[in-house]
């Protein structure tokens, strides 16, 4: 995610990191991701971090509780499979998502 063009992406990444000050901190460490994935489930939210140019995944999780505390995990090695549906998605030739 390119903070020039001042994408979705870029901006739900600036709320996250409101929402959770030590991932500002990650973001100067390792860099902004190029994808973002979230998800939810049970009393915790997901944030998956895709650096395909390393080919590194990381995952945070948070507590839903109202903590503003994350644990990170990784890095991960991204797939063939998922680099592909990445790529695939951003270029708009995923086709329909189920």
């Amino acid at each position: 995610m390119d903070p020039e063009t001042a994408s979705f992406g870029f901006k739900r990444l600036q709320a996250l990191s409101g929402r959770y000050p030590d991932l500002e901190k990650f973001f100067q460490r390792e860099g902004l991701p190029r994808y973002l994935a979230e998800t939810q489930k049970k009393n915790y939210r997901y944030l998956f971090l895709y650096y395909p140019a390393s080919r590194q995944t990381f995952v945070c999780r948070a507590d839903r509780s109202g903590l503003s505390n994350l644990e990170y995990s990784g890095p991960y090695p991204i797939t063939d499979n998922e680099l592909s549906t990445l790529r695939k998605l951003e270029t708009g030739t995923a086709g329909k998502i189920e």
